[in-house]
């Protein structure tokens, strides 16, 4: 999809940080948007930006982790603008622990926004989106910790690594319709992603959450360095343009991603050397 103009975008966590940066990226580039968010307050503030700017943007309130919401979400969208050309499923929370340290509820909360959320734009925009018979494209937020492991953040690591997989397969099955789908994997970016860490749940000490922070930053200079939300949504219109599979805000820490796919090729080679009679 390379025609934004007069087109509509709807863009869940788009009351903050990067759904903020894409909102504006796609106000600017003449779309419609409709501004979606847990907050209501949120929402409408980013929805009134835009309309300041002279854009046609509306503000919805949702938990992306309710499906009845999200079909709502989708019947009114459709009442309001007629048609949806950019679905960008990026609503997400953080949480910082090890595997075994959350509890179920935790665990739950996450997997609800984090994977659902995607999971619940699609079931109710994707059939509609291939009913108009126009050029459409879905972003699925994931995270570059969805391509490597990321110290101290194994639950949000997981729900990650599943948006990736999910968007891998809905690409694949909407190409025939000539619907593309990227997913989006970003490093450090200014967000306020990190105040989500107190809603799920977990009841750490400052010196727990000190040390896990601590741990999250002895990866690759690359993967902590911040950019703009902004910066984010310039790269997720390009990569919509181009139809690209992979939207990555980060490319320095392709050594990383590399070492992982290196110990994989590895296996490969030496299994297939101790058991030459296998597939």
């Amino acid at each position: 999809m390379d025609d934004f103009s007069g087109k509509v975008a709807v863009i869940t966590g788009g009351g903050s940080g990067i759904g903020a940066g894409v909102a504006r990226a796609c106000a600017s580039a003449g779309m419609r948007v409709g501004v979606v968010d847990l907050g209501a307050e949120r929402a409408e503030s980013v929805a009134k930006e835009l309309r300041d700017a002279g854009a046609d943007a509306e503000p919805f309130a949702v938990d992306v982790s309710d499906a009845a919401a999200v079909d709502k979400l989708a019947d009114d969208v459709f009442s309001r603008f007629g048609g949806v050309h950019l679905l960008h499923n990026n609503a997400g929370v953080l949480t910082y622990g090890r595997s075994w340290e959350h509890s179920d509820d935790e665990w739950r909360r996450v997997i609800g926004v984090n994977v659902l959320g995607a999971v619940h734009g699609a079931n109710s925009f994707v059939p509609r989106m291939i009913e108009q018979h126009e050029p459409a494209h879905i972003v699925n937020t994931a995270s570059s910790a969805a391509l490597r492991y990321v110290p101290a953040t194994a639950l949000y690591n997981t729900t990650k690594f599943a948006v990736l997989g999910f968007s891998e397969c809905l690409r694949e099955e909407l190409a025939p319709h000539g619907i593309g789908v990227s997913v989006l994997c970003p490093g450090g970016v200014a967000t306020n992603i990190g105040d989500s860490v107190g809603t799920t749940g977990a009841q750490r000490s400052e010196e727990e959450m000190a040390s896990l922070f601590a741990a999250l930053h002895t990866v690759d200079q690359a993967h902590v360095t911040i950019i703009s939300a902004d910066d984010v949504g310039e790269l997720v219109l390009e990569a919509v343009r181009a139809n690209e599979a992979y939207i990555i805000t980060h490319p320095g820490s392709a050594e990383a991603v590399a070492a992982r796919h290196a110990v994989i090729d590895d296996t490969y080679r030496r299994q297939r050397a101790a058991h030459p009679e296998l597939p």
